[in-house]
């Protein structure tokens, strides 16, 4: 099996905590966890409700030192850890003031002007 990595943009690692709210097929699904990496486009989350899935919008609510943002998510991948899920995200329609948040942050963890 041939692993491609599809990412454009790089990823840095960054520790948060997390809200998620996505609407499935049976209703909405809500969920905690951490933010563990960030890119222009999006987002690795770790989550606790193992009932996730590929393919759900909705939003996550992070909190990362002291900054609180609300963006617009949705899932991509799903990988199981033996207490959760890791879960690939991308942004959907991030506001200019998201925008500019989320290249703050990469900024700063990255030493490089995005």
């Amino acid at each position: 099996m041939v692993d491609i990595d599809r990412r454009h943009q790089r990823r840095v690692p960054i520790e948060g905590t997390l809200r998620l709210l996505v609407k499935g097929e049976t209703g909405f699904l809500v969920g905690s966890g951490e933010i563990t990496e960030l890119s222009a486009s999006g987002c690795a989350i770790r989550v606790y409700n193992r009932t996730i899935g590929a393919d759900l919008s909705g939003r996550i609510d992070v909190a990362i030192e002291g900054r609180s943002l609300s963006l617009p998510i949705t899932t991509r991948w799903i990988r199981a850890e033996r207490h959760g899920r890791i879960v690939g995200c991308i942004f959907g329609n991030l506001t200019p003031d998201d925008h500019r948040d989320v290249q703050t942050l990469l900024r700063e963890r990255s030493g490089f002007l995005l």
